[in-house]
């Protein structure tokens, strides 16, 4: 705090005629004034206040290398829609699974660029592969000063699990998440908090391997002819899903072993 001089010079008045102007017979050439500053106590940030946590539930996937099965990502606000504007976090998949897709909630259709997978509307999602590993660092950022999202879906993401894969269950292992809340007085500095690292399940099933071993054989097609026979038949047997098992499933079954 304290009062200062503000100065003005070299001061320059003319008329349209390009004749100078004078005051009480003379030219105006500088004179100063006077700023005082009265400081103030610091005010403290305020911050958004709320939290935030993601999910993810478990997956069915189909070793055909084709088949897309999605791990939809479930965002959860204290006050949904009005508390975060960006989420990080890695994704870690078995080896043989990889991302396909990504898209949000306002996409009208699937992207299939994962570099750059460019939401349409309300925010993006900006996604890296390690060269190194099977992980994936994914960054969902608000156009806006929120997300707003009416379903809690922070998005979707597509996974392909190729031809090798053995048909049982493997983790999708989910760290490094950490979410992003505005200042409300400094958006310059925002607050963050983070997350405890979590596991989801990707159970893996080939179709027709109706005994779980990760193969096709006669096994699976005798368990296919013993559930026709008994009418009590595990629920991979209903192999053209039509809600019953019967010489269709058994014909389907020799078509995917041959």
């Amino acid at each position: 705090g304290g009062t200062f001089d503000i100065k003005l010079y070299n001061i320059s008045i003319a008329n349209p005629a390009g004749e100078s102007y004078t005051v009480n017979g003379a030219m105006p050439t500088e004179f100063t004034s006077k700023l005082t500053i009265v400081p103030n106590p610091p005010v403290p940030p305020v911050t958004q206040e709320g939290s935030a946590s993601i999910s993810i539930n478990d997956v069915a996937a189909l070793p055909d290398g084709e088949t897309v099965s999605y791990v939809e990502v479930l965002l959860e606000e204290s006050e949904p829609g009005a508390v975060i504007s960006a989420a990080s976090f890695k994704l870690t998949l078995p080896e043989g699974v990889s991302v396909a897709q990504v898209y949000n909630e306002d996409d009208e259709e699937y992207v299939d660029d994962i570099t750059w997978p460019a939401a349409k509307k309300g925010h993006s999602i900006d996604v890296r592969k390690n060269d190194s590993s099977n992980e994936y660092q994914l960054t969902a950022a608000s156009y806006k000063d929120f997300f707003k999202s009416s379903t809690n879906v922070l998005c979707r993401i597509g996974v392909v699990v190729s031809e090798e894969v053995k048909s049982g269950d493997y983790d999708i292992n989910v760290s490094n998440i950490s979410f992003t809340i505005p200042n409300l007085t400094d958006p310059t500095n925002p607050t963050s908090i983070e997350q405890e690292d979590f596991t989801a399940k990707l159970t893996v099933a080939l179709k027709g391997d109706i005994d779980g071993d990760g193969i096709l054989t006669i096994t699976d097609a005798v368990r296919v002819l013993e559930g026709m026979a008994s009418g009590d038949s595990p629920d991979n047997c209903d192999l053209n899903e039509d809600g019953k098992v019967n010489v269709t499933d058994y014909v389907v079954l020799l078509a995917l072993m041959a």
